[in-house]
């Protein structure tokens, strides 16, 4: 059972948003840090957990959708992504299971027994790649369609993180960007 607060939906200073959206303009991509800015009202770990234990049984990780966790998340970040890019969420959900065994620090970990490991990352591409510049932005420059990423577990470029910036991402952050901005994941 999920216990939620009185409003799950988050909500950010003005002047934070701003920055967002600048940044989607700018730089193609925002991201914010695991901790006060992201209050979640679901345990990140307990997603993580329930993913492992899918791929564990052979199980596909988007199972984890059948829980009211991940759309949770969902919910409350819907309103962070209408106001920074103007879109409205679409629901088109890609949950992956590293499994590699790596820790962002990059030590062995074990506990991956019986889950498809998978040992390399995704090569650089753009997201609807099929868009053309001219109908793939609005007038105000801001992308009609971007991407969501939330890391249930740390992510480093030793254990998989999304190379638009290669850098650790805390379990619960998440990184916003542009269908358009070329992207990759990490060998994992």
């Amino acid at each position: 059972m999920v216990e939620l607060a009185t409003s799950t939906v988050m909500h950010f200073d003005p002047e934070l948003i701003d920055e967002y959206r600048n940044r989607m303009l700018v730089d193609g991509y925002f991201n914010i840090s695991a901790g006060t800015h992201l209050p979640w009202s679901v345990n990140i770990e307990h997603i993580a957990s329930g993913i492992k234990t899918l791929a564990e049984h052979g199980w596909p990780p988007s199972f984890i959708l059948m829980y009211d966790e991940p759309w949770v998340l969902t919910h409350q970040v819907q309103e962070l992504v209408r106001m920074c890019t103007g879109n409205a969420l679409i629901m088109d959900f890609a949950t992956f299971f590293v499994g590699s065994g790596i820790d962002a620090s990059g030590t062995t970990t074990n506990g991956t027994s019986g889950a498809r490991e998978n040992t390399s990352g995704w090569p650089p591409h753009r997201d609807r790649s099929s868009d053309t510049s001219t109908t793939a932005f609005r007038s105000d420059g801001l992308p009609k369609y971007s991407t969501t990423w939330i890391p249930l577990t740390t992510a480093s470029p030793t254990n998989s993180c999304q190379y638009i910036r290669a850098l650790p991402c805390d379990a619960g952050s998440l990184l916003h960007f542009s269908h358009r901005l070329l992207h990759w994941g990490s060998a994992a």
